[in-house]
């Protein structure tokens, strides 16, 4: 997905412009390096945030708002009535949902976001393609799914 003023370096795709590279975990990594802080990884990052590290709250907070930026597309088209949050960058919830929120409620109609919650994902759940899998399997093996081909 292209974002507004991210910068013109490549993301992995090969593209430029891309919300992975200035909301993946590996540019967040790549900019508080930068900043002096190098880390060995997300955790890390996520557990400086948590500490109450300015630079990592920024950080995780202005990948929130790329992230929003990015949903609140998705929140006008589609009216959800919840965002659930996963991935590694989620175990610093409250700064990465007060970006995400700020951008979402900033860009979408007020219709779309009168009742939406914006919530941390269980963390045993699954995420990225074993939620899907699970989501397809449960409607292909869903009861109804399975009389209907065994009456045709």
């Amino acid at each position: 997905m292209k974002v507004s003023g991210a910068p013109k370096r490549p993301c992995r795709c090969g593209d430029l412009h891309c919300l992975e590279t200035v909301a993946g975990g590996w540019a967040l990594l790549e900019q508080l390096a930068a900043q002096g802080k190098p880390v060995s990884g997300l955790p890390e990052l996520v557990d400086l945030a948590r500490a109450g590290d300015p630079d990592a709250i920024r950080l995780v907070r202005e990948a929130g708002r790329r992230i929003g930026e990015v949903l609140a597309a998705a929140v006008n088209l589609l009216n959800p009535a919840m965002i659930i949050v996963r991935g590694d960058l989620s175990h610093a919830f409250e700064p990465l949902a007060a970006g995400l929120r700020e951008l979402v409620y900033q860009r979408s109609s007020a219709v779309a976001t009168r009742s939406l919650r914006v919530e941390p994902g269980a963390p045993d759940a699954p995420s990225g393609v074993a939620a899907c899998a699970a989501m397809i399997l449960d409607e292909v093996l869903a009861p109804t799914a399975v009389n209907a081909l065994l009456d045709a």
